[in-house]
Parts: structure tokens; C-alpha cells; sequence
């Protein structure tokens, strides 16, 4: 994803099953450790958005088609990550307990604009022959301020034999530019195919948990 600190294109981003292999390799935020965030999002991310290129090289977008159409962020992880969290509970009585909660962290990798910088293109439906990605990811390591993210909620705990079942509610406290918009519309809208459309619902996630001492 980077070439001795410096941005770099990366087609096999977005190959699968190419790209798939360097998933383990990298740490990711969000969910258990950052609540407010689905797993690994809350991060640098990169759209998986479906599209195919007609013989002009004009985006035809293929979302009407369930057979190919795919919409999703995909985590793309870092070399070093931090996490931290702190939580307040208080015993309604018998296995109930509520929580409130704040938790922060954050990875290393850093996007790289380029001006448009959409998915990769296809030039045919069947995905076999990508064309040129424009966007690139950095890594040096560092967890800069601004790559931060803060999430918050309040839930509910039930002591079990194996441990407490938890349900929490959480909030994006600073989410990015991307988390409160759908995979779809951010494409859509980077193409001039529709209005930029943010929900205020994306803000939030709910997490289930079972077997944690705290």
C-alpha cells in the first residue's frame, strides 16, 4: 500500500482474492474496541462500490443488477493501532448492571487524495480487467491526532455463568467523511450521479457481547 513512506497506487487493493492477503497482516479499529463503529471502520476505508466502463470508457453503474451489485466500505488497516476506553457501571439489583462508556483509538494508515479518486473501474461485468486506481494509502507508523476517533453510548449488563452479556448502544462522537454516508450514495455522488446524502441514524451502532469479565 506505500513505497518507502510515500503514496503509491495499488490496483490489487481492490482484486479479490489478491488483495485479501494482506488483511491479517494489518491492525484495524472499531467495534469491541471502538463502539459507535462496525468492525475495522473506524479508519481509513475504501469504497467497494460495484461499477463496469462502457467500450468509451464511461461509467455504467451496475447497482441495479443483484448478481453483481456489491456496496461497502472495506477497512484498509495500519502497522500500528492504540485503543483505549473507560467505563462507569452501576448494579440495578441481582445480574442487572447499566454502563456508560467512552472509547478512543486509532490506526496509523493515512489516505492520500488524488483528485477524484473513485473505485477502481471495470471494463466489463465480470471484473476480470481493472483499470487504473487513483487514490493511494500511507503508513510511517504514527497515529497522527486528527486519525483519532471517539465513540460513546450507555448499555446494559447481565451476569450469566460464563460471564456478562452486554448490550450497548454507541455513538460517532467525530465520525469521518464517509461514515455517516452509504457506500452507495458516496459513489453515486463522487460520479455527479446523485446529491451528497449523510443520516444522522449511520451515527450509531448497537454491539452484543458475551464472556467479558468487565
Amino acid at each position: 500500500l506505500y513505497s518507502d513512506g510515500e503514496s503509491a497506487l495499488y490496483e490489487t487493493q481492490f482484486t479479490a482474492p489478491i488483495e485479501n492477503r494482506y488483511d491479517p497482516v494489518r491492525f484495524y479499529m472499531g467495534g469491541k474496541d471502538v463502539r459507535g463503529w462496525n468492525p475495522g471502520q473506524a479508519g481509513p476505508k475504501v469504497n467497494r462500490t460495484a461499477f463496469v466502463t462502457d467500450d468509451n470508457g464511461d461509467i455504467v453503474y451496475n447497482g441495479n443488477s443483484p448478481a453483481t451489485r456489491t456496496e461497502s466500505y472495506e477497512p484498509v488497516g495500519g502497522l500500528l493501532r492504540a485503543s483505549a476506553g473507560i467505563e462507569l457501571w452501576y448494579r440495578l439489583g441481582g445480574p442487572w448492571r447499566v454502563a456508560l462508556f467512552m472509547d478512543a483509538g486509532g490506526v496509523s494508515s493515512e489516505r492520500v487524495p488524488a483528485p477524484g479518486c473513485p473505485p477502481v473501474a471495470f471494463r466489463d461485468s465480470a471484473q476480470t480487467r481493472p483499470v487504473e486506481v487513483q487514490c493511494g494509502v500511507a503508513d510511517d507508523g504514527v497515529i497522527d491526532r486528527d486519525a483519532l476517533r471517539f465513540g460513546a453510548g450507555a448499555g446494559v449488563r447481565y451476569e450469566t455463568p460464563i460471564g456478562f452479556v452486554r448490550l450497548d448502544l454507541a455513538a460517532k462522537i467525530n465520525p469521518d467523511a464517509l461514515d455517516l454516508q452509504s457506500p452507495r450514495n458516496a459513489f453515486l455522488a463522487s460520479q455527479g450521479f446523485a446529491e451528497v446524502q449523510r443520516s444522522e441514524f449511520n451515527r450509531f451502532a448497537v454491539h452484543i457481547s458475551i464472556g467479558q469479565a468487565f
